[in-house]
């Protein structure tokens, strides 16, 4: 079930709609529509029993969309990794002198088809978008904040994963909407992941 679950924290975005509508298009129709042509084609020529025209083509069209769902299928197993990547993790910012103050709740999820992530970071009332891609074992990217649109929140981070594969850290860049909020500054965060 836990593995259903981190296969299923995924976003399908434009590029991905398009790939596997471009499969079904491509390869499905007109593999069915010649499919149903020879069958139709033998059904007339051999004089065959009424059942077998039914039966075989139901039998071909079986076997077609099997041909396209078994890449598929093989390609979503492939997708473990990335699932292993994401997930929900509790953030901390890095204070100079290493002490950790809790920071609220990453939920990241992958895209099937590119090695971006999206996330959301929830603190009370605050909301923030995550953007991010992934290049194993670093995760770069940058976040907004969305449930306040005009206040100034929005920073940019390099983390890397630990070689357990449970804690991103890493450097951040950020405006703060309530200290120096014209001036950029750095700063540490760390992830951790929930079980």
């Amino acid at each position: 079930m836990q593995q259903i679950r981190r296969l299923a924290r995924l976003h399908v975005d434009i590029p991905a709609a398009v790939i596997f509508f471009l499969l079904v298009v491509l390869i499905h129709r007109p593999l069915t529509h010649g499919i149903f042509a020879a069958v139709g084609w033998a059904d007339r020529e051999l004089n065959l029993p009424l059942w077998f025209s039914g039966f075989t083509q139901n039998v071909l069209s079986n076997l077609v969309a099997a041909m396209i769902a078994a890449p598929v299928v093989v390609f979503v197993l492939g997708l473990r990794k990335k699932s292993e990547l994401v997930g929900r993790f509790d953030a901390y910012d890095v204070a100079a002198n290493g002490t950790e103050t809790a920071w609220g709740q990453v939920d990241l999820t992958y895209n099937i088809v590119s090695n971006r992530v999206k996330g959301v970071l929830k603190k009370d009332q605050i909301e923030i978008e995550i953007e991010a891609v992934l290049e194993r074992p670093y995760l770069r990217g940058h976040y907004v904040e969305c449930s306040n649109l005009v206040r100034r929140r929005l920073g940019a981070f390099l983390m890397m994963l630990d070689g357990d594969g449970a804690v991103y850290s890493g450097r951040t860049v950020f405006v703060d909407p309530d200290i120096n909020n014209y001036v950029p500054q750095a700063g540490s965060v760390r992830w951790v992941r929930k079980n």
